[in-house]
């Protein structure tokens, strides 16, 4: 079974994203911002989201 670090959540609108964070183990999501719907926003979201020394972040 694979095991989870992060959970990502993401609302999507035509211009924004607004991202929550849920770290595993934990009861409550924080809210992370509101970034730009781009692709150059996500994949600077995938990044900072990224555990050190840690797997890539895959948003599904």
């Amino acid at each position: 079974m694979t095991k989870f670090s992060k959970y990502v959540g993401l609302d999507t609108h035509k211009d924004t994203i607004v991202v929550a964070i849920a770290e595993a183990g934990q009861s409550k999501p924080r809210y992370y911002g509101e970034i730009a719907n781009t692709p150059e926003a996500v994949a600077k979201l995938r990044e900072e989201a990224k555990p050190p020394g840690g797997s890539p972040v895959v948003l599904l």
